[in-house]
């Protein structure tokens, strides 16, 4: 009922949305995040954990099918506005989406 009338609050995810439907977002506690594959779920995570972390809040993001540089090519690919592969590869000219 606290969390229902916003007498409590939780870690925002970034995502208005989802933190309206969790009633503030995030709190200490396991959260499951099930789909298909290829369905945007580690994606949405680490745009999750990127902005808990950007609110310089620790975040732990464990991932078992990805590499930590895969990872890393992800967050930079969403933040310049890009696609991960291009990232991966390589082929991105300097200074493109850096602000």
């Amino acid at each position: 009922m606290k969390r229902h009338r916003g007498q409590s609050s939780g870690t925002p995810t970034g995502i208005a949305e989802l933190d309206e439907t969790l009633f503030g977002g995030l709190r200490s506690g396991l959260y499951l995040i099930a789909g298909g594959a290829s369905s945007g779920k580690t994606m949405l995570m680490k745009q999750i954990a990127d902005h808990i972390a950007s609110e310089q809040m620790p975040v732990v993001y464990v991932s078992w099918d990805m590499t930590a540089f895969e990872l890393w090519a992800r967050s930079i690919a969403r933040i310049i506005g890009t696609e991960p592969q291009k990232v991966l590869s390589g082929k991105i000219p300097p200074g493109i989406g850096y602000y």
